[in-house]
């Protein structure tokens, strides 16, 4: 673990608490959603789990700043991680998606 740039041990294990948080909190309003039989009741909840998500999403910017101030020698080496994982993820998107129409191409839907 040692030998990664920028491994979590590098950072404050204090920074990634918020993350376990609201993964849980996310975990806890999607079960009770899903168990609720009103209707607005569960879209109430699947709202507040919506806003979990994005609060996890505003603090792993949040992280990737503080790795980002913290090492600024590989500030290139995440940004080109970053993309070339986005590239891949787009790359395999567009071929499951050219794949899909093709089925349906095929079958005639």
């Amino acid at each position: 673990m040692t030998d990664l740039p920028i491994a979590i041990t590098n950072l404050s294990i204090g920074f990634y608490y918020p993350l376990i948080v609201l993964v849980v909190l996310f975990v806890v309003l999607s079960v009770v959603a899903n168990t609720t039989s009103s209707r607005d009741t569960q879209e109430r909840f699947r709202g507040y789990a919506f806003l979990a998500t994005l609060a996890c999403a505003a603090w792993s910017i949040v992280i990737i700043i503080a790795a980002a101030a913290n090492f600024p020698n590989q500030t290139w080496d995440m940004i080109r991680i970053v993309f070339i994982i986005s590239a891949f993820f787009a790359l395999l998107t567009a071929i499951c998606f050219g794949v899909r129409m093709g089925y349906r191409r095929v079958r005639g839907l």
